[in-house]
């Protein structure tokens, strides 16, 4: 899948010095996922100190194609509206395990890679499906597509006869799709700042909280790792 607007990198301005909120930066030496879903962060600070940055609320997420909608007064289906979205949303969640809940349902335009499509060269409608921090994709991809492919949601007016019921990137590893993201890769370099000054900027608002932090037991055995609240401003490779 790739949308049809190109994906914006994050990047820290070049007058961050001026904001003062460039506390840490950092390069990127390796990434881990807990079992949890939480990302792990390791780099080497500007004085040669081990950092981990911790990632606790990373959500993964999956696509679904966009719905029709027919109206009960039994005109031709129609595109899915905003409205029609968020009661689809509150349907799936009403159907799924706990475990499963789509936290937000997010209209995209998107064209699958694969295979050209000439009546749709623009893309066609698609729905971000965005999950609980640690949840499975497999498993609530799965259970929403035996909920669309059955029709349990025809009775409330959705219909995805047109544009089938397949999810898709479900295959995609919820660390490729971390680092693709946020654009980092080994030897990246991060800046973080105070989470309870978050940097905020025209074009970029932080959306992971991260948490400076060492293992169990480090802060006995190596002075040189930093503790601390930090907010993720930018990456560049």
């Amino acid at each position: 899948m790739e949308p049809t607007s190109k994906r914006q990198r994050t990047f820290l301005s070049s007058d961050a010095a001026e904001t003062g909120c460039h506390d840490l930066a950092l390069m990127l030496t390796d990434v881990e996922e807990e079992p949890n879903g939480t990302i792990l962060l390791w780099g080497v600070g500007q004085k040669q100190q081990t950092v981990l940055v911790v990632v606790p609320d990373y959500q993964p997420y999956f696509y679904i194609p966009c719905p029709f909608k027919a109206d009960s007064d039994g005109q031709s289906p129609r595109d899915a509206s905003q409205q029609d979205i968020t009661r689809l949303r509150q349907q799936l969640n009403a159907r799924l395990s706990p475990e499963s809940h789509i936290e937000s349902l997010q209209l995209c335009q998107c064209s699958p890679i694969m295979y050209y499509r000439p009546d749709a060269a623009d893309g066609t409608p698609f729905l971000k499906c965005n999950l609980k921090t640690g949840a499975s994709v497999k498993k609530a991809s799965g259970a929403v597509e035996k909920l669309l492919s059955t029709g349990a949601l025809a009775a409330a007016g959705f219909s995805w006869r047109q544009r089938g019921t397949q999810p898709h990137e479900v295959e995609v590893k919820l660390l490729t799709r971390f680092l693709c993201d946020t654009s980092l890769s080994g030897g990246s370099w991060l800046w973080v700042c105070p989470a309870k000054a978050p940097l905020q900027t025209p074009n970029t608002t932080p959306q992971h909280h991260l948490q400076q932090q060492q293992q169990q037991g480090a802060a006995n055995s190596n002075s040189d790792t930093s503790i601390g609240l930090f907010e993720f401003v930018g990456a560049d490779s």
